[in-house]
């Protein structure tokens, strides 16, 4: 089964905080002094941390449509 529209909501959001971290370490890869590459990095660290809330909210639905499914 593919993922329902709320399930693809939580991915597209993930999807796009993933992206603006992806410019941030490009960024950090990039940066000339230390105390800028620092805090890109943090920034994309950050980024990534938001974008599991919502992978983990997707997954979560996911086992639980599964067990539902599994009960029927």
């Amino acid at each position: 089964m593919s993922l329902s529209p709320n399930e693809r909501a939580l991915t597209d959001e993930a999807l796009q905080q993933l992206s603006v971290a992806n410019k941030w370490l490009l960024r950090a890869y990039r940066a000339e002094e230390d105390n800028d590459a620092l805090t890109d990095l943090s920034i994309a660290t950050r980024m990534l941390e938001l974008a599991q809330e919502p992978l983990l909210n997707a997954k979560r639905m996911i086992k639980t449509r599964k067990e539902q499914d599994n009960n029927d």
